[in-house]
């Protein structure tokens, strides 16, 4: 993991209180899939002993197999589809008619 990263969320972890909305693009992105899942999954469960409104973006799905220890944080997971040749979304989301 980058020097830099590391200092980003060291800033973020450090800074965050229960009232902080978190958002972090591509956890981990510069690091060994394995030594990155793990470094991901410690970050996720610190914000959630902070307690804080997060989102996390990550490439690393190995991360919904880790056993973590978290209370409050919810796993969302978007993903593409192929039909007949076409690129068709998936968004595993809750869905709101207004």
């Amino acid at each position: 993991m980058a020097q830099v990263e590391m200092s980003e969320i060291r800033a973020i972890i450090t800074g965050a209180t229960s009232r902080s909305l978190v958002l972090i693009d591509e956890i981990c992105r510069g690091t060994e899939t394995a030594k990155g899942t793990c470094i991901a999954g410690s970050i996720i469960e610190t914000l959630d002993k902070i307690g804080c409104l997060g989102i996390v973006s990550t490439h690393l799905h190995g991360i919904f197999d880790l056993p973590l220890n978290t209370k409050n944080t919810m796993y969302k997971a978007m993903g593409t589809e192929y039909v007949d040749g076409k690129d068709k979304t998936n968004l595993e989301v809750n869905r709101w008619d207004l």
